[in-house]
């Protein structure tokens, strides 16, 4: 039983420039498969997405995105090694949102999953679905990632 981060596009924005950016973040969305329970629809099926795993781990048990007690947890009594693990944290999740950031400048994408689920061997149900803007994300929205939401991010640029 192990956290898998897995990440959703719509095949028609699966082109080389999304391919290339992410893979410059080590976003392997190069091994890429075309079904997944988890965002399936009762109106629509999953021949419009593509989908893949948002790390290049066997599991994401210890990734820091969705472990906001673990993170204010370790090493909370020792300065150096929590300013170290901290600024480890960071980096993760500063690639993903740099990630994120670059993949809205290509303009040519609406939105994107992210999925945090555990799998527990049991048959996997669709996930409740949560709408966010990249504009309204910070690092506490990956520290605070919940299990089995699909979260719809939103890339386009907003007009106020």
């Amino acid at each position: 039983m192990c956290y898998f981060l897995y990440g959703a596009i719509s095949k028609n924005d699966y082109n080389k420039k999304f391919i290339s950016t992410s893979l410059k973040y080590n976003i392997p969305v190069d091994d890429s498969f075309e079904y997944n329970s988890l965002i399936s629809s009762k109106n629509s099926n999953n021949d419009n997405y593509i989908f893949f795993r948002l790390t290049n781990d066997y599991c994401d048990c210890n990734s820091p995105i969705g472990n906001a007690d673990e993170i204010n947890n370790k090493y909370l009594n020792t300065y150096n090694k929590r300013k170290d693990y901290l600024n480890y944290v960071n980096n993760i999740i500063d690639n993903f949102f740099n990630w994120l950031k670059d993949l809205k400048d290509l303009s040519s994408l609406n939105y994107i999953y992210f999925i945090k689920h555990w799998e527990n061997g049991k048959f996997e149900n669709e996930c409740e679905k949560y709408i966010i803007h990249i504009d309204d994300i910070n690092r506490d929205f990956f520290i605070n990632l919940e299990d089995e939401i699909a979260y719809k991010i939103q890339l386009y640029k907003r007009y106020y």
